[in-house]
C-alpha cells in the first residue's frame, strides 16, 4: 500500500505487511532480531510471483517491524456485573476493552461504535456510573460475536488449504457479485447478517470450486 510520497525515492513509497502463525515466544524473538525476521519472510515468500520477492529483498532490515497479534476471551455479560472502574468514572473503549484479531476488520469499527454508544448512554442515564454500567453491558453483548469470529478468521485465513476445498469461498469476488450486492443494498448497514447475505448471493451465482467469478481492476 502507499506509504508516503517522495518522487525522488519511489522505492520507499510502499509499505507491505505479512502475517503468519507462530508461537508467542518465537514471535517475540523475531521482533528482536530483524535480520532473522527478514530471512524467514524470504524463506516463506521467496518463490512467490514478481515483484514480491524483490520487494522483500529491497527492504532494509532496519525498516522491518514485528509484533505478536493478540485477542482476549470476551467478557461474559452478567445482569449483576458491576465494573470496578465505574465508581471512579473510568471506562475502557476499543482494544483496551476487547482486543481482537485483525482478520475480520472489526477492531476499529467496534472502537468507533464504542465512542458513539457511550455518549448515547451518558445522555440517557445522566449519571456517569450508571452510564458506564449500561454501556459496558451493551458493548460486551455487541462485541462478543466479533471477537470470536475474528479469532476464527485468524485460523481460517492462515490454513494451508485456504485456496482449496471448503475454504474456496474466501478466494475473492468479481464484478457480477459486487453489482449484485450493490443492487440488493447488502453493505455495512446489513449489520451482523452481512456474512450470511453475501454467502447466499455467492451460492446463488454458483460460486463453487469449479465455477468462480473473476474480474480485473
Amino acid at each position: 500500500m502507499p506509504f508516503y510520497g517522495d518522487e525522488k525515492s519511489p522505492h520507499e513509497n510502499i509499505m507491505w505487511q505479512l502475517s503468519f502463525p507462530v508461537d508467542e515466544v518465537k514471535a517475540r524473538d523475531l521482533a528482536g532480531d530483524l535480520d532473522l525476521l527478514k530471512a524467514i519472510v524470504l524463506e516463506k515468500c521467496g518463490n512467490w510471483h514478481d515483484p514480491i520477492p524483490s520487494l522483500i529483498e529491497s527492504t532494509e532490515s532496519s525498516l522491518f517491524t514485528a509484533y505478536p497479534a493478540y485477542d482476549r476471551d470476551p467478557v461474559p455479560v452478567l445482569d449483576n456485573f458491576l465494573s470496578p472502574r465505574a465508581a471512579e468514572g473510568l471506562v475502557l473503549l476499543g482494544d483496551a476493552s476487547h482486543p481482537m484479531s485483525p482478520f475480520k476488520g472489526q477492531g476499529a469499527n467496534q472502537a468507533l461504535l464504542d465512542g458513539v454508544n457511550f455518549v448515547d448512554h451518558l445522555i440517557r442515564k445522566g449519571n456517569t456510573e450508571d452510564a458506564i454500567h449500561s454501556f459496558e453491558a451493551e458493548m460486551w453483548t455487541r462485541v462478543r460475536r466479533k471477537v470470536l469470529e475474528s479469532r476464527e478468521r485468524a485460523t481460517t485465513f492462515h490454513h494451508p488449504g485456504i485456496l482449496d476445498g471448503e475454504f474456496f469461498f474466501y478466494r475473492g469476488v468479481g464484478s457480477e457479485l459486487l453489482q449484485r450486492l450493490k443492487d440488493k443494498e447488502i453493505n455495512v448497514r446489513s449489520g451482523d447478517d452481512i456474512d450470511k447475505l453475501i454467502m447466499s448471493e455467492m451460492n446463488s451465482l454458483n460460486l463453487t470450486e469449479n465455477n468462480s467469478i473473476s474480474s480485473k481492476g
